[in-house]
């Protein structure tokens, strides 16, 4: 078993030394007195998951005449990570904007790794290391850290580390007036952002040069967590702050909200606001 962009070796025995053997992957290899013969160069494997053949022949050296071939060698090809791979996330707890790094083990040199935050490059020894920033539109809450060995020259998965959970929190807030608790029957809900949207351009909607913050109140449902959609707006941005009038004709009803707002443009999220708990009581 051999993994997406690691090398292989080829040899074999009884092709006479005044001939040669062909492989189809370098140039011919001359044989060593006892007819045993071994490829100098290593094969690299960069063909996706699954079984792959070499083929070798044995052939007069000069015309290129076939004396015989030799079966073809399988190996199977693997994006399984080694045993010992391991990436890990420094620190536990991650902010928005913050610092951030990233190491692991066992990525072939030559190959490179992408981590999501950033890519790496192998040290001989096949450890990584990357170091820099969460980006803005980085997803808040526990989330699923993810890390891939990739060969260079194809872009070919070598394999995936094993996914680590991570908490990333923001800076990002929402305050609301009234609130956060509030009473039965209000039908109007004033959301401001505490934070800026992230720096952007563009045009939506017909409006150009600004930001889309997109909010939206869900009435926490039952003990499994599930939730039902009570408002969604979208108010365009002028400025970096914002802020946005959630209406409900029908009045809020007694229980637990959570408001969330993201800053969007042209479909893309620019950035995420920390949810808030809204709390609605009986009159």
């Amino acid at each position: 078993m051999v993994l997406v962009g690691q090398p292989v070796q080829l040899s074999g025995t009884d092709c006479p030394r005044r001939d040669e053997v062909l492989t189809g992957v370098t140039a011919p290899v001359i044989p060593n007195r006892d007819g045993s013969w071994t490829l100098d160069e290593t094969v690299g494997i960069t063909h996706p998951a699954g079984p792959q053949g070499f083929g070798a022949y044995c052939v007069t050296r000069g015309d290129g005449s076939l004396v015989f071939g030799y079966p073809t060698a399988e190996v199977r090809v693997s994006t399984s990570p080694p045993p010992r791979a391991r990436f890990t996330v420094s620190s536990k707890t991650l902010m928005v904007g913050g610092p951030v790094r990233v190491t692991g083990t066992d990525c072939p040199p030559g190959d490179h790794v992408d981590t999501g935050f950033g890519d790496a490059t192998p040290d001989a020894d096949g450890s990584w290391s990357f170091a820099g920033t969460v980006g803005q539109s980085s997803p808040i809450g526990s989330i699923p850290v993810e890390a891939e060995c990739l060969a260079t020259s194809s872009e070919y998965q070598v394999f995936a580390y094993r996914p680590i959970r991570t908490q990333v929190d923001t800076f990002r807030q929402l305050r609301v007036n009234p609130g956060p608790t509030v009473i039965a029957g209000t039908t109007t809900l004033t959301v401001y952002s505490v934070g800026a949207c992230p720096v952007g351009s563009g045009s939506f909607g017909g409006t150009t040069s600004g930001y889309w913050a997109e909010v939206e109140l869900s009435q926490i449902g039952d003990s499994l967590g599930g939730s039902t959609s009570a408002n969604s707006i979208q108010q365009f941005v002028s400025g970096r702050e914002w802020s946005a009038t959630v209406s409900m004709p029908g009045g809020l009803v007694t229980g637990r909200y959570v408001l969330t707002a993201t800053c969007e443009i042209q479909r893309l999220i620019l950035g995420y606001y920390s949810p808030l708990i809204i709390t609605v009581t009986a009159r």
